[in-house]
């Protein structure tokens, strides 16, 4: 198994004194992420750099958050949107 070494961050956000968070890391091609309680044995997630940025940057604006999208509108039972519509 690979071993990296890299310079490991605690998130800016954490909450619960820390005990709630995860530290970043990066190694050429890629970003880690681990679990600060764990940070010995727990396993470590590997992203490639654009789709952390893309990820983090929508945290920033808020539309990665389960509360920035309405939540979709409910159908009856039974029911489907193209009902009645001409194929």
């Amino acid at each position: 198994m690979e071993q990296l070494d890299p310079r490991w961050r605690k998130a800016s956000y954490s909450g619960n004194g820390g005990a709630d968070c995860v530290e970043t890391g990066s190694v050429p091609g890629a970003v880690l992420i681990r679990d600060t309680k764990d940070r010995e044995h727990g396993p470590v997630l590997r992203v490639n750099p654009d789709a952390w940025r893309v990820f983090t940057a929508g945290i920033k604006s808020q539309d990665l958050r389960p509360d920035a999208h309405p939540k979709p509108k409910t159908r009856r039972a039974g029911t489907h949107p193209l009902a009645g519509a001409d194929r």
